[in-house]
């Protein structure tokens, strides 16, 4: 029988409006490549250490907190560029690691146990020198790619067990991969020019075919392109960055590439940015994310987190984070497990959350005299029971999940409620008083 805990803690509103926050940072010049959202409860990000090389952060809770697991050493990963998770266990994570301690080659790890463990998959032999892969996308457990430097795009169809290389139409950096399913994908990338600051070579490579060949939808564009995703066959997005006077720049299609309509990203008044992950977890609500350096300062940056409700036509800045004054935070790659819920790590090891609910509670939210008990909790046929002191002075019982959909509710309340069989996740359930005052608690199940 499977066990349930259930932890419970207070939040300030049931469906508050979500928000970016910074959940973990350290005043160092290392920073989070890569995150990956699990599930609700569950992100890791990767990132690097000096004289460590690669290290890895996860957390269990939401976000609440994140413990480093045990990193690899620097010449298994001295350096890490993208994590991808098909599902909750099986997940694969680009790096460069030392051959002979001395010669650079890129490395493909893989784990089966949610990234607790990894070994490696493919790569780190002198075959693979001066090599780099710069993300990895599974479209199920067997078909993957890998993209990197030198337009270098490689496939398997057997999880991982052998690779092909694939021939790319263009000659750039191809940074992100995005399938719709084994056959059809996009593959986007570009260059910076260090002298003029301009993004160039920029690309957008199409398959129809799981690779077998591939068609650029664009090229030699005056544009770094960093992220691509894709929600059919018809409607994606690319985001990435264009100069050093202007804000990120966005791509959309809704004719499966055949056209791109470009979009300015909004400003922010700390300077210009860069747009480096995208992530569309429903077909009208889209998020990305990025940073630049602040105007006037050298090595301070900010963090730029956008938001679309209206499939990618209007973006909004949903939260611009700064802290560590002078030196700050900048977001490097995001995943969202939802439109409610999502991980992003950056510079300085940083490490946010977007999430449907504020962690601390304002005083006048807490519930007075412990009038909502817990008590051992226990399975009840297929459901999980725990005890309300004083029922008579509540009206309804409302149990939502971490996509804010209901999926409890009582009406006439008795000492005993039941919550019918949630799977693993976090669930908020909303205790409503007969005087009109609402309380909330979040429950997590693990």
């Amino acid at each position: 029988m499977r066990i349930i805990v259930l932890v419970l803690s207070i939040a300030t509103q049931l469906i508050a409006v979500p928000r970016w926050e910074t959940r973990h940072y350290e005043t160092t010049d290392n920073g989070f490549i890569a995150a990956a959202a699990i599930d609700s409860l569950t992100g890791l990000l990767c990132g690097v250490r000096d004289n460590v090389g690669v290290i890895l952060y996860k957390t269990i809770n939401g976000g609440d907190n994140w413990q480093e697991t045990k990193p690899l050493t620097i010449q298994q990963a001295m350096f890490c560029f993208a994590l991808h998770f098909p599902n909750q266990s099986t997940g694969y994570m680009t790096a460069i690691g030392l051959v002979s301690s001395i010669f650079p080659c890129a490395a493909l790890y893989k784990t089966t146990d949610g990234g607790n463990t990894w070994s490696l998959n493919y790569g780190l032999t002198m075959s693979f020198m001066n090599m780099l892969w710069d993300d990895v996308f599974f479209v199920d457990l067997n078909n993957g790619w890998l993209a990197g430097s030198k337009s270098d795009i490689r496939r398997t169809t057997n999880a991982g067990a052998s690779w092909t290389i694939q021939t790319a139409p263009v000659s750039t950096s191809l940074k992100s991969i995005h399938f719709i399913n084994a056959n059809e994908g996009w593959i986007v990338g570009g260059d910076y020019d260090t002298l003029t600051g301009q993004g160039i070579n920029g690309a957008i490579l199409h398959t129809s075919n799981g690779g077998a060949n591939w068609t650029a939808q664009l090229s030699n564009a005056r544009l770094q392109l960093w992220g691509v995703h894709f929600i059919d066959n018809a409607r994606g997005w690319v985001c990435g960055y264009k100069d050093r006077s202007s804000p990120g720049v966005l791509l959309r299609t809704t004719d499966g590439g055949a056209n791109w309509v470009e979009i300015m990203a909004p400003a922010v008044a700390m300077g210009s940015y860069g747009l480096y992950a995208i992530d569309f977890p429903e077909p009208l609500t889209g998020f990305t994310v990025g940073g630049g350096n602040r105007s006037g300062w050298s090595g301070s940056y900010f963090g730029a987190f956008l938001k679309t409700t209206d499939g990618g036509n209007n973006w909004i800045i949903d939260t611009v984070i700064f802290e560590n004054d002078p030196w700050g935070l900048s977001p490097i790659d995001m995943d969202m497990y939802s439109a409610r819920w999502g991980y992003a790590g950056g510079t300085r090891l940083s490490a946010f959350r977007y999430a449907p609910h504020n962690v601390a509670a304002e005083e006048n939210d807490r519930i007075a005299g412990h009038d909502i008990t817990i008590p051992t909790i226990h399975r009840l046929n297929d459901g999980i029971c725990f005890n309300l002191k004083n029922p008579d002075e509540y009206e309804r019982i409302t149990v939502y999940d971490a996509l804010g959909r209901k999926i409890f509710e009582m009406s006439s309340v008795s000492s005993r409620l039941i919550i019918n069989a949630p799977s693993r996740g976090s669930y908020f359930v909303r205790f409503s008083r007969k005087q009109g005052a609402v309380y909330t608690r979040k429950v997590i199940v693990e």
